[in-house]
């Protein structure tokens, strides 16, 4: 028994090990015993340690871990319940100056993580963000350039191009630099969620201590901290969801509720998507009979929409409402999407992606604390979004902060519940106990969000990019999904600029359609499509050579070729 209790330890210090690579390397590919592991999520470790960890903890009886007597198991569940004792006295007496330093600390953490994302993964998330720019980009060059006609121009020409346009005055043309500074606009006003997360946490359980827990929530959870490194409008209208929100539990008068239906129309105008957030917002208005407020509210939000929409639309478009009828008939009507469909259970499947179970479980626990209006905000906007077709754990952003206050409430409330029956002597080896388990849920969780800190992607793209342009003449390529080396962003003096449709790789005659025409002298593949298809016969036979590209190549990377 004691070499078992001897292998598990040791199992125990592997997997941790793992979790810290994977962590501070992003992970990779490693050679371990002869085969190469791709590990690039410590997901699963995690809760292999978690399931050792509790083996491990039945069996504390039998030796300290790794027969060292100074790490007793037996002693954890009373070091934890002295641990979180500490942490409740703290946080229960802090007062506004405490809570002031504690939150510029976070506001700093959060601001240098986003800030390093922005700068070290300087590919992009999808074509909508390289839309987003093209679309600022055309605006600052004078391109001859058209958007997708469902794009509405409110977020990137209102948010976007401002600072962009402000750097272009000074002299500025670098693309790196100016989409980096489109990046930061939006890592601004993720600061401001934080905050007003913390203030609305505050208000709603009258108490620093959930508030700061909220704002720990927040800044620690990987969907918000990954997004707000892009320039996309998630972020941002997820600001003014959340000031609508606040000035609806802040100010009961008339004014308060005109000043929250401008903010959550200002929001949904940014994204089409974020109009969900009117229904909880008017439900409490139908349930206390307050019809004339729905009236107020719904009519207030209305008009917003058609000011922003109809005047942005207008200048852009050269036509009010265009990009909004684009888009309902694009998706009502005619129902089309462009990734395919989803089953309605989406997004609970998918919780892990957006979330992690520990976080997603307190939140559902908070419907104790009989705070419906915050699990109104969470949920029925989850409901609302499963019912489209088209689902993606990132249409979540502007709900996570929701669940970050209902997290740390019902977190609050379970070590409130732990301390005060520990401190009255009621069983305290049970409430040792709990405080143990609620640790480990605690660790578990910010191991769970910190392994989606970056994005889990390629920037290869845009180093193919950059191989083409250091070259000193400039001509046409094809490129298997273009949007990954910035498309225009970067490739806009190229005199031909041709998409490889990953829709269409299997067509052999397609691809080669692309990379044979004679205006064509550079192709780039993934090397997942050349390893599986063999398009390197082709590329030979059409005298192309492999160009071997300085920075360090990942999986699924571009495989560049010149001719």
């Amino acid at each position: 028994m004691l070499l078992l209790v001897l292998l598990l330890d040791l199992l125990f210090v592997c997997d941790t090990g793992l979790i810290i690579l994977v962590l501070s390397t992003g992970g990779g590919i490693y050679n371990i015993c002869g085969a190469d592991i791709d590990i690039h999520s410590i997901e699963n470790l995690v809760y292999c340690l978690i399931g050792l960890g509790f083996i491990r903890y039945r069996l504390r009886s039998i030796s300290p871990f790794l027969l060292i007597k100074a790490i007793n198991l037996k002693e954890l569940p009373q070091v934890s319940i002295n641990l979180l004792a500490n942490l409740y006295n703290r946080l229960k007496s802090i007062d506004s100056r405490r809570a002031k330093w504690w939150i510029i600390g976070i506001l700093i953490f959060s601001a240098i993580l986003k800030s390093l994302n922005a700068y070290f993964y300087y590919g992009f998330f999808c074509g909508d963000d390289v839309e987003v720019l093209e679309m600022t980009f055309a605006k600052l060059f004078a391109w001859d350039w058209t958007a997708w006609e469902l794009r509405n121009a409110f977020f990137p020409m209102g948010f976007i191009y401002p600072i962009q346009s402000l750097l272009h005055s000074f002299g500025t043309k670098d693309t790196t630099l100016l989409i980096l500074a489109g990046r930061f606009v939006v890592i601004a006003f993720s600061l401001i969620n934080l905050l007003l997360v913390y203030k609305i946490a505050c208000k709603e359980f009258e108490s620093r201590a959930v508030g700061l827990l909220a704002i720990l929530f927040l800044a620690t959870s990987k969907l918000h901290t990954c997004f707000a490194a892009s320039v996309l409008p998630r972020t941002v209208a997820s600001t003014f969801i959340l000031l609508s929100l606040l000035f609806i539990l802040s100010r009961r008068n008339r004014s308060g509720l005109i000043i929250a239906a401008v903010c959550l129309g200002t929001g949904a105008c940014i994204r089409f998507g974020e109009a969900v957030f009117l229904i909880p917002a008017i439900i409490p208005f139908v349930a206390t009979k307050r019809f004339r407020d729905v009236i107020i509210f719904g009519a207030v939000f209305g008009a917003t929409c058609a000011v922003i929409l109809g005047v942005s639309d207008a200048i852009y478009w050269g036509r009010p409402f265009h990009s909004l009828i684009t888009a309902f008939n694009f998706t009502i009507i005619e129902g089309k999407t462009t990734s395919g469909f989803d089953p309605f259970y989406y997004y609970i499947k998918k919780v892990p992606n957006w979330s992690n179970i520990f976080v997603f479980a307190l939140s559902l626990y908070a419907y104790r604390l009989s705070k419906r209006q915050i699990m109104g905000w969470a949920f029925i906007p989850i409901i609302l979004l499963s019912i489209l077709p088209h689902k993606e754990p990132r249409y979540m952003v502007p709900i996570i902060p929701f669940f970050a206050i209902l997290a740390a409430g019902s977190f609050w409330k379970i070590v409130t519940d732990i301390c005060n029956r520990y401190e009255a002597d009621l069983n305290p080896a049970k409430s040792a106990l709990r405080a143990f388990i609620i640790s480990v849920v605690f660790v578990g969780a910010l191991l769970l969000e910190f392994d989606g800190y970056r994005f889990k992607r390629t920037e290869n793209g845009v180093d193919v990019a950059r191989n083409i342009l250091d070259q000193p003449e400039l001509e046409g390529a094809a490129i298997e999904q273009n949007w990954r080396t910035g498309r225009l962003l970067y490739l806009w003096k190229l005199p031909v600029l041709k998409e490889i449709s990953p829709a269409r790789i299997t067509d052999r005659d397609h691809v080669i359609g692309q990379i044979s025409s004679d205006d064509v002298k550079w192709a780039a593949l993934t090397d997942r499509t050349i390893n599986r298809y063999h398009y390197d016969k082709e590329l030979e036979s059409l005298g192309y050579q492999e160009v071997k590209m300085a920075e360090e190549v990942k999986r699924n990377t571009y495989r560049l070729y010149k001719r």
